[in-house]
């Protein structure tokens, strides 16, 4: 699957559509144009300055219905805004100051109204906003796990734990708040400032135009500061996400082994010290901008009260306005200097929202990168001057021509492992780009048992990587029974290819639960026979709950060899055609292997076998053997014709 995404930091993109679109992943969008979502994006963009923020609209155009309804309710409430000056007024200049008390009870209630259906308003806003805010928390946490588990291996290896931790928990809670409960709240407190202006103007326009001047300044200063406030927003974001980062690496069970093992509890300490620092400097640093903001505000409210009063005073005591008018006028100025400090308040919540918004769309904009079948645009050929030149006296190796469609979907029942050309570089738009492997052929048969050794650095992992389908070659192709891997859907892949890293996964849940990762349909007599080939069904049956039991984080509640023999266990029930073990016996003891091998030997005889392996115990039985040495095969053959060769003995001295 393919994206085709603009960046989320340039200032001259504009974002109409959604660019990020994972339909075959199950989520679908409505195919509106423009509504409430699209006026709330170009308000987000305008209030921060940054146009790509108008994107915010794709995580909330699929509830435009909410969204119009909460802008209904907001006019709604509003709407008391106009009854109720106009009300105290009439209250106060017909009925108060004439002692009259005939027909009072009018003004009494429909001030009482205006208050009770505001209150009421507040409410099913509340209640709406809460829903609102939890469905596009869903949205973004489930596009961001989508596109997680669809991005290229070597990425996910390469990020910062801490980031990606970051947003799914800060940086979403912070979007939704900016753009649930700050976004509707600035609207309609904006609304409240236009109609407050437009009823002190019908109250009294002299006083309007004063407090106008005034009430002006506090909206000015917070335009100027907001480049600064964004920058300090998007500082805090980046120093928080490196702060959880560095409590994942050492409040793990590994992180926190070694931190023991080595008394460096001090250092630790030291960098949480430094982390904790450069974020409340940060934040600290906000709130500094933030006060003086608000002081401006509370100096210009005063001030415009003082106005108001003063001013006011001589217009009663002129006979030019009413004291109900007067009195009216006030409150109409404390609702609107509410309105004025509100929007300093919850622009830092904006600015936050904004810089974790552009976190997560960076993230959502870097592409998938695979590669499907019959389309191979990206992938770069090889120079002349990149392919190697093969020693004198090395052995070719042999083995079948791939054949069959690349358009199919599910490989034959044959199918055999064939990398073809195969080259691969971490790194390949750079200059004199290093080779992980180069202009590789290596062809695995039904039932056949292939190996690959070298010394550490030759390139045996990241072919494991690529017969498996978690790379994509760089140069050449990866065929499963005649089939382009990069084609395979990943079903198609599942029931293709299995892999056994040299780094067993388990996960903190059940030992059941951990063999059925790979195929959740397994019934229990398959995994007491993937338990009893890996040597397991002891273990098991020894456990509180037995195969219920969950193994903690990491199965850190049984051994490293017995975590590696139940990875071997979960591919077992997985059940795929062509296996792939990547240094899969190297935790195991040499009984314990001699047991493996064996069972190993009659499960892979309708399967064909790629063994990466340092032990000539696990090679002596292979049909061919390949001899990787920076990235490229330099022997291939079987057993019985390479004896005693430096390749079976990679501890030992290179050969002179």
């Amino acid at each position: 699957m393919t994206t085709s995404r603009r960046s989320s930091t340039g200032t001259n993109r504009w974002i109409g559509q959604p660019t990020h679109q994972q339909t075959s992943a199950g989520t679908t969008f409505p195919k509106t144009t423009a509504g409430v979502s699209w006026l709330y994006g170009r308000l987000f963009a305008w209030l921060t300055g940054n146009p790509a923020a108008a994107r915010v609209e794709y995580f909330i155009r699929d509830q435009n219905r909410a969204a119009a309804t909460h802008a209904a309710l907001s006019l709604l409430g509003v709407s008391t805004l106009v009854a109720a000056p106009f009300a105290i007024r009439n209250l106060i200049d017909g009925w108060l100051l004439r002692l009259r008390t005939n027909g009072i009870l009018l003004p009494v209630l429909l001030i009482l109204g205006a208050f009770v259906l505001s209150a009421v308003v507040s409410t099913l806003r509340y209640i709406l906003v809460g829903y609102f805010s939890e469905k596009l928390a869903l949205r973004i946490r489930r596009d961001l796990y989508q596109h997680a588990i669809a991005l290229p291996f070597p990425h996910i290896a390469r990020a910062r734990h801490g980031d990606v931790i970051t947003l799914f928990t800060i940086d979403t809670v912070r979007v939704r708040t900016a753009a649930a409960f700050c976004l509707p709240a600035i609207a309609t407190m904006a609304v409240e400032l236009v109609v407050a202006g437009v009823v002190a103007y019908l109250l009294q326009w002299r006083l309007a135009f004063a407090v106008a001047a005034i009430g002006v300044v506090p909206l000015v200063l917070l335009r100027l500061v907001r480049g600064r406030v964004r920058a300090i927003s998007r500082v805090e974001s980046e120093r928080l996400s490196r702060l959880a980062d560095h409590l994942i690496e050492l409040t793990g069970p590994a992180g926190a082994l070694h931190l023991r093992a080595f008394r460096a509890q001090h250092t630790g300490q030291e960098e949480f010290d430094r982390l904790g620092a450069a974020i409340s400097t940060a934040a600290r640093t906000r709130v500094q901008v933030f006060a003086r903001l608000q002081l401006i505000a509370a100096a210009s409210s005063v001030l415009a009260t003082m106005t108001v009063i003063g001013f006011g005073v001589w217009l009663t005591l002129n006979q030019t306005m009413t004291v109900g008018t007067f009195v009216a006028f006030l409150s109409v100025l404390l609702l609107a200097f509410r309105s004025i400090a509100g929007f300093a308040d919850l622009r830092t919540q904006l600015f936050d929202g904004e810089a974790s918004l552009v976190r997560i769309l960076d993230f959502l904009d870097i592409p998938l990168g695979t590669t499907p079948a019959g389309d191979r645009s990206n992938v770069r050929p090889l120079t002349t001057a990149d392919r190697p030149h093969p020693p004198a006296g090395a052995t070719p190796p042999a083995g079948p021509v791939a054949s069959g469609s690349e358009d199919a979907q599910r490989p034959p029942a044959h199918g055999d492992l064939v990398l073809e050309n195969v080259s691969y570089s971490y790194a390949p738009d750079v200059p004199a780009p290093r080779w992980a492997l180069r202009c590789v052929d290596i062809a695995v048969g039904r039932g056949e048992m292939v190996a690959v050794v070298g010394f550490s650095g030759a390139g045996k992992t990241t072919l494991c990587h690529l017969a498996s389908g978690l790379l994509t070659p760089t140069s050449g192709r990866v065929l499963l029974g005649g089939c382009d891997a990069g084609g395979l859907s990943p079903a198609a892949a599942r029931a293709a290819v299995g892999l056994v890293s040299q780094e067993p996964f388990v996960q903190r849940r059940s030992v059941a639960e951990n063999l059925r990762f790979g195929n959740p349909a397994a019934t229990t007599d398959e995994l007491w026979a993937a338990l009893e080939a890996t040597g397991l069904v002891t273990l098991v049956r020894s456990l509180p709950e037995g195969i219920h039991t969950p193994l903690g984080h990491n199965g850190h509640q049984i051994s490293g060899g017995e975590r590696q023999r139940l990875s071997i266990a979960r591919v077992l029930v997985q059940n795929p055609r062509t296996v792939v073990l990547d240094e899969a016996t190297s935790n195991l003891d040499t009984l314990t292997e001699d047991l493996l091998r064996a069972s190993l030997e009659r499960l892979l005889a309708e399967r064909s076998c790629l063994i990466v392996a340092h032990r000539a115990t696990m090679t002596v039985a292979a049909d061919r053997i390949y001899v990787l040495e920076n990235g490229t095969v330099m022997e291939a053959g079987p057993h019985d014709r390479l004896p005693q060769r430096w390749y079976l003995r990679p501890a030992g001295p290179r050969p002179g």
